[in-house]
């Protein structure tokens, strides 16, 4: 089976998005980067854009206003 992480999107709303990934990609003003499981915890800004992750069932996309990421080993949590 292979490793997995859980992406939850926040907004004021409530939760928007759960689910269990493989693989997240989204972009900062620093560039685009992507979280694997055992990614080393971090805060980063996230630009309006889409946020690409990858579950059992293939590659999704969702469009997001932008916001701010909190990554760990195990979650990616993008707070809108």
């Amino acid at each position: 089976m292979e490793p997995t992480i859980e992406l939850r999107v926040v907004s004021h709303s409530g939760e928007t998005l759960r689910a269990v990934v493989s693989h997240v990609r989204m972009t900062s003003p620093n560039g685009s980067f992507g979280v694997l499981p055992g990614h080393a915890p971090m805060l980063a800004a996230i630009l309006p854009g889409e946020i690409i992750y990858d579950d059992d069932k293939g590659r999704h996309t969702y469009v997001t206003q932008g916001g701010v990421a909190q990554v760990t080993s195990d979650s990616v949590t993008v707070m809108e």
